[in-house]
């Protein structure tokens, strides 16, 4: 009995090793497989880290599994997409800057060419009301002069803020 006993636990004991070494045979197998699969997986995290920090022009290579292979490719065009996107955001704000600029040089010309003569020839007219005061009868003249001085402070205003407008644009 004491035979069968040894026999048995040295055939358990061989067991055991194969099985153990079976199971270390399997873990390698496994190992070596998911990592091919998980290290594209790794990439295309990785590419989303560059995509999320504004590199639109990293792209991916190619896996030999199809359907990562799919994923990829459209991994690679969503970042063209997002690049074209970009350049076409900078070109737009150029234009942009490039109109505002344009508005801003027509509005200039226009403040200064168009509303200039008007305020001097508003100047000239209210000191010539003014002047034409000295002549009309006190009561009269009186009135007359102190609206041509509220029209002058008035027109003193607009040419401040023509001034200052014309020194922003």
């Amino acid at each position: 009995a004491c035979d069968e006993i040894t026999e048995v636990w040295d055939d358990m004991s061989d067991l055991a090793l194969v099985a153990l070494v079976v199971n270390l045979l399997v873990i390698g197998v496994l190992h070596l497989v998911l990592g091919q699969v998980l290290n594209p997986l790794l990439r295309v995290a990785a590419g989303f880290r560059e995509l999320e920090q504004g590199h639109f022009h990293y792209r991916l290579p190619l896996p030999r599994i199809r359907d990562l292979a799919d994923i990829i490719g459209r991994f690679n065009a969503l970042a063209s997409s997002l690049a074209g996107a970009q350049a076409d955001n900078v070109r737009l704000n150029r234009r942009l800057v490039a109109v505002q600029d344009s508005e801003r040089r027509q509005l200039a010309i226009e403040l200064h060419d168009e509303f200039g003569p008007c305020l001097f020839s508003l100047k000239a007219n209210v000191a010539s009301l003014a002047r034409f005061a000295e002549q009309l009868p006190p009561d009269i003249g009186g009135a007359v002069r102190d609206r041509a001085g509220t029209l002058r402070e008035i027109g003193e205003r607009i040419e401040t803020t023509n001034r200052r407008l014309l020194k922003t644009v």
